[in-house]
């Protein structure tokens, strides 16, 4: 495992943002492999350190928006 890039990928210091896209690159040209399938309807991107993550008024809102978006009846 290439450790350098890693380190200086995006990301909050914790996880990196293709981690958080399930994704093994950042290059969208890059096809996912076939086996990986993440139901992402929108990535919202913060600066933030990773444990304070919870504590963000704009993360609270999109958390409540998409509870507030949940079809219960599925």
């Amino acid at each position: 495992m290439d450790y350098d890039r890693i380190m200086l990928e995006p990301g909050d210091g914790t996880v990196t943002k293709s981690s958080l896209l399930a994704r093994e690159s950042l290059d969208p040209s890059v096809p996912r492999h076939r086996w990986v399938s993440f139901p992402l309807n929108y990535p919202i991107f913060l600066c933030e350190s990773h444990t304070a993550l919870t504590g963000n008024v704009n993360f609270q809102d999109a958390l409540l928006h998409t509870l507030l978006s949940l079809d219960i009846d599925d």
